[in-house]
């Protein structure tokens, strides 16, 4: 987390995108399998108006993705399907 938060302090963003990572990165300091989502959720709008809508349905891809995954037991037949919407497993 100390790495990411080094990264963007050096990148030049828009002020509420900055906000919303800045956020986003003290919440994964305490992160919890079902966090994920939601801290992902948080980024979608932010994302959206730094980055156009590309940046944002991404994010809410992302976040779609790790709702199914919180939803499903870790090494259950189903957690080896996730990722089905893209067709690739997520990076998490």
């Amino acid at each position: 987390v100390q790495a990411l938060e080094r990264r963007l302090s050096s990148l030049t963003m828009p002020p509420p995108l900055r906000r919303a990572l800045s956020a986003a990165v003290s919440q994964l300091r305490e992160v919890r399998r079902d966090t994920v989502p939601q801290i992902l959720s948080q980024l979608v709008a932010p994302a959206r108006d730094a980055g156009g809508a590309e940046a944002g349905d991404a994010l809410a891809l992302a976040a779609r993705q790790a709702r199914k995954m919180v939803s499903v037991k870790p090494g259950s037949a189903a957690a080896g399907q996730m990722g089905s919407e893209t067709g690739k497993r997520p990076n998490m």
